[in-house]
């Protein structure tokens, strides 16, 4: 599947229609599309953004189609009941099974922060002001210890 970027969206964004065709799902795409966004309850311009095509080829009718997120990209494409849907799910599981705790730690904080970079940027400063706070404290805990002759 592509990404696709749509002017002023700063976001990584995947057509609904590649995933459609990609997992091989019996219906007709503009009853499919309508149906995932509802059962999911993706809102407007957070979760996904439709887009009017210029043209259709060989048809009249421009087409419409929708770009979502990676999480929710993933979400659809592993949710539905098709043979290629299963085999992209046991993929995630297995890419999900391979991350570090680190790397779990981070992905689950970028999660439960919606993606806000800023946010994720000062809880990696206070993470390692932490740190460096343990260091500094482990070291005055020695030093006293030394002074007090333990």
């Amino acid at each position: 599947m592509n990404l696709v970027q749509i002017e002023g969206k700063n976001k990584k964004l995947v057509s609904m229609r590649q995933i459609h065709g990609s997992i091989g799902v019996d219906s007709r795409y503009n009853d499919w599309a309508p149906r995932v966004i509802k059962k999911w309850e993706f809102v407007p311009e957070k979760d996904f953004y439709s887009n009017l095509s210029k043209n259709n080829p060989g048809r009249g009718r421009k087409q419409i189609d929708h770009f979502l997120g990676m999480e929710c990209a993933i979400m659809v494409a592993s949710s539905e009941n098709t043979a290629k849907s299963r085999e992209f799910a046991k993929a995630i599981g297995v890419k999900m099974a391979a991350l570090t705790d680190g790397q779990m730690k981070s992905l689950s904080v970028s999660y439960a922060l919606g993606g806000d970079k800023a946010k994720e940027d000062k809880i990696e400063r206070l993470e390692e002001e932490n740190r460096l706070l343990y260091k500094e404290v482990e070291t005055a805990w020695r030093a006293y210890g030394r002074a007090k002759g333990h």
